[in-house]
C-alpha cells in the first residue's frame, strides 16, 4: 500500500512539474510570437517591386531553429550601426555592402554579421571613425534587385567603395524562372497542420512541449524529411539540365553597377560568394540541403551537379566581368571552410561562418593593392588580386 502511494505521489509530482514547465514554455512562446521578423521587419516598396526593412525596427528571431537572438535595423532600414547620417562624416570612407540573406545575417544577433566583423577588423587597423561599413544586404535579393535598391538608397550616401556579395539568389532566381514550366518544388516534409491524426494525438498536442516534439518529427529537420533526402541521394535517375545563360542577369546588373561607379566615382569590389554547396557532401550536410533538393524537373529529381556546376559557372562569369571591367575580384569562398561549423544550411552562416567571411574580406582588402590604397591600409603582398 505504501509502495502504491509512493508511485501515485511520484506520478502526481511529475504531472505537476510537467504542467508548470509546459506553462512556462507557452508563456515564453507567446511573448515571442508577435516578434516574427517577416511580420514586423519588412515592408513592400512598390518602386522596387521588392521588400525592404522597416527603419528602426527590431525583433526576436529564431529562424530555422537558431537560438533566439535580436535582429534590428537602423533609421535607414539597414542592419548594423551605420550610417548614422546621410551626410558622409569628414575624412570617412564609406563602404556599402550589397548582398542577400547571407549578408543581412538574420540568423545571427546584432553585432555578429560579417559586415560588422569587417567593420571591427578595419577599426582595429585604421582607428574608429575612419571607415563606415553599411550593410544593405536583404533576404531574397539578387544582384539586379540590390542594384535597384542601391540606386534609391545607396547612391545618396556617396559611397567610396561598393562591395557586391551575390551568387546563391542569382542562380536560383534564374533557375526557377528559366525552367518554370517544367519545374516543381515538392514538399520534403509532411504538412504538419493538415496531417491525419487520431483524437489522442490531437489531445496530446494541446501540450506545447509535446506538440513541438511531434512537429519536429514531421517537419523540416525531422525524420520524415531526413528519409526524403536520403531517398533523393540514392535515386539513380536524377536529371542534368542545360544551364546556358545562367549568368546573364547577374552580369548585366554587375556591369550596370560598375558603370555607376565610374560616373559617381566609387570603386566596385566583387566577392566570390561562399556556400556549403560543393562536389561531395556527407550525410549531415545532406540534411542541411532540404530547401534545394526538393526540385523536380519534368518529373525527375535534379542532379546535385546542376547546383554545383551552375553556381560555379555564375561565379566564374562574375570574376571575368570584374577583371574585364577593372573592378576588384576577391575569392572569399576559398577562405571559408565548407563545413557545418560555418553554415546553418546550404547558404546561411552561423556565427563562426559570419566571422570567417568578415575576416576574409578584411584580409583580402589588405592584400589587394587597389583596395588597400583606397582605404589607407598597409598592403600585404601575396594576397589575391583580381
Amino acid at each position: 500500500m505504501v509502495f502504491v502511494k509512493r508511485i501515485c505521489l511520484l506520478v502526481a509530482s511529475f504531472l505537476i512539474l510537467f504542467v508548470v514547465a509546459d506553462t512556462l514554455v507557452r508563456m515564453l512562446a507567446r511573448r515571442n510570437v508577435n516578434a516574427a521578423p517577416e511580420d514586423v521587419l519588412l515592408i513592400h516598396d512598390n518602386d522596387l517591386g521588392a521588400w525592404v526593412h522597416v527603419p528602426n525596427s527590431r525583433a526576436i528571431s529564431s529562424w530555422r531553429g537558431t537560438t533566439p537572438h535580436v535582429v534590428s535595423y537602423n533609421a535607414f532600414g539597414f542592419r548594423g550601426p551605420y550610417p548614422r547620417t546621410i551626410e558622409k562624416p569628414n575624412r570617412c570612407i564609406r563602404i556599402v555592402v550589397l548582398g542577400e540573406s547571407s549578408t543581412e545575417g538574420a540568423f545571427v544577433a546584432d553585432g555578429r554579421t560579417w559586415p560588422e566583423v569587417l567593420q571591427r577588423e578595419l577599426d582595429k587597423t585604421l582607428g574608429t571613425g575612419r571607415v563606415e561599413v553599411i550593410n544593405m544586404g536583404t533576404s531574397g535579393y539578387s544582384t539586379e534587385v540590390s542594384l535597384r535598391n542601391f540606386r534609391k538608397r545607396g547612391l545618396p550616401l556617396k559611397p567610396d567603395v561598393v562591395v557586391v556579395y551575390h551568387g546563391n539568389n542569382d542562380f536560383f532566381g534564374w533557375f526557377q524562372s528559366h525552367f518554370e514550366e517544367d519545374l516543381v518544388l515538392e514538399d520534403a516534409y509532411v504538412d504538419y497542420e493538415n496531417r491525419k491524426a487520431s483524437w489522442l494525438e490531437r489531445l496530446l498536442c494541446k501540450s506545447i512541449i509535446l506538440d513541438r516534439l511531434n512537429r519536429h518529427h514531421y517537419s523540416r529537420g525531422g525524420e520524415r524529411n531526413r528519409a526524403y533526402l536520403r531517398e533523393y541521394w540514392q535515386d539513380p535517375n536524377k536529371t542534368l539540365m542545360d544551364l546556358s545563360g545562367v549568368e546573364s542577369g547577374s552580369i548585366k546588373a554587375l556591369q550596370e553597377l560598375i558603370g555607376l561607379g565610374r560616373t559617381n566615382q566609387f570603386a566596385v569590389v566583387v566577392g566570390r560568394h561562399a556556400t556549403l554547396i560543393k562536389p561531395e557532401i556527407n550525410e549531415k550536410e545532406l540534411y542541411a540541403m532540404w530547401e534545394i533538393l526538393r526540385y523536380r524537373y519534368k518529373g525527375r529529381r535534379v542532379d546535385w551537379r546542376v547546383f554545383v556546376d551552375g553556381l560555379n559557372r555564375l561565379k566564374e562569369a562574375q570574376r571575368q566581368c570584374s577583371v574585364s571591367n577593372n573592378a576588384t575580384w576577391l575569392d572569399i569562398e576559398a577562405q571559408v571552410p565548407k563545413t557545418l561549423e560555418c553554415f546553418i544550411d546550404h547558404v546561411h552562416y552561423s556565427e563562426t561562418g559570419e566571422e570567417a567571411v568578415g575576416c576574409a574580406f578584411a584580409r583580402e582588402f589588405a592584400g589587394s593593392q587597389r583596395v588597400a590604397a583606397m582605404l589607407g591600409l598597409r598592403h600585404e603582398a601575396g594576397a589575391a588580386e583580381q
